[in-house]
């Protein structure tokens, strides 16, 4: 019953925001810090931004060091990175030891004091991550007839 219910919460959901219901709500609910992509009205390039904070009229961003208000009136749509679960560099060390069975002469007089000498090899590497895609979080509505 539980299910059935969810379900048919999550269609009506999803057919309110296909219909062009405002979800400014869900901009306000972004973590401060988070990598958003603005489309203002007018504008060819995406405005690529560090989310602040937003209320029901305005979106507060930082850009370059820089703190920008931009008024919901101008934004036609808003694209989030939602944060990643994966490190954002991974470090991997390896070592190699070889034989050390093999035998080389000790510097002194030749032919005399044979050791036994092995070598050992050794390296990092460093990964780095992928950052997620943008998601959509907001588009403004259609303008109603």
């Amino acid at each position: 019953m539980l299910v059935q219910f969810l379900t048919v919460a999550a269609v009506m959901l999803f057919a309110q925001e296909s219909a062009g219901e405002d979800t400014w709500w869900k901009v306000a609910n972004i973590d401060s810090g988070t990598e958003l992509r603005v489309y203002k009205s007018g504008s060819i390039q995406p405005l690529v931004v560090r989310m602040d904070e937003a209320n029901s009229e305005r979106i507060v961003v930082i850009k370059d060091k820089t703190q920008l208000a931009i008024r919901k009136e101008d934004i036609n749509r808003i694209d989030f990175r939602p944060p990643s679960k994966q490190p954002r560099f991974k470090r991997e060390d390896r070592m190699k030891t070889s034989d050390p069975g093999t035998e080389v002469q000790s510097p002194g007089k030749l032919g005399s004091n044979r050791i036994p000498h092995g070598t050992t090899e050794s390296g990092s590497t460093l990964t780095f991550g992928n950052k997620p895609d943008f998601q959509t979080i907001y588009r403004r509505p259609a303008a109603k007839q």
